[in-house]
């Protein structure tokens, strides 16, 4: 399963705003940490702050689950 699929499917789960808002903002640290690990082109490092390209973020939810 694609981590895009996982997440439709999480999100098709929640029933109120303040978990869905607890959700999303998980997405872009894991994006930041798969792309550290697996697609060290997806960030860049701006004055010490990692910053998620638009790359990154597509290759994060197109990566299959590791199980």
């Amino acid at each position: 399963m694609k981590v895009f699929e996982k997440i439709k499917n999480d999100i098709a789960e929640i029933n109120n705003s303040f978990d869905m808002m607890e959700y999303l903002e998980k997405i872009k640290p894991s994006a930041i940490l798969y792309c550290k690990e697996k697609y060290k082109d997806g960030i860049v490092e701006i004055d010490s702050e990692v910053k998620l390209l638009e790359s990154g973020m597509i290759n994060y939810l197109n990566s299959e689950i590791d199980n």
